[in-house]
């Protein structure tokens, strides 16, 4: 069972002095467990960092 926290999916998705680290545990997808507090860590960085994640309707 592998278990990545928050900073591991930034450096991987953002291609990080360390995304070759985190790399093998997150490509195995049969061992990779996601707990939603993680998704929401990353959700929260994500929308701090680059605003909306949607444009808005017009």
């Amino acid at each position: 069972m592998n278990l990545v926290d928050p900073s591991g999916w930034l450096e991987y998705f953002g291609g990080g002095a360390n995304a070759d680290f985190f790399a093998p545990m997150i490509e195995e997808i049969d061992t990779l467990v996601v707990p939603t507090a993680c998704m929401y860590e990353l959700f929260k960085h994500l929308l701090i960092t680059y605003g909306s994640l949607f444009p808005a309707a017009k």
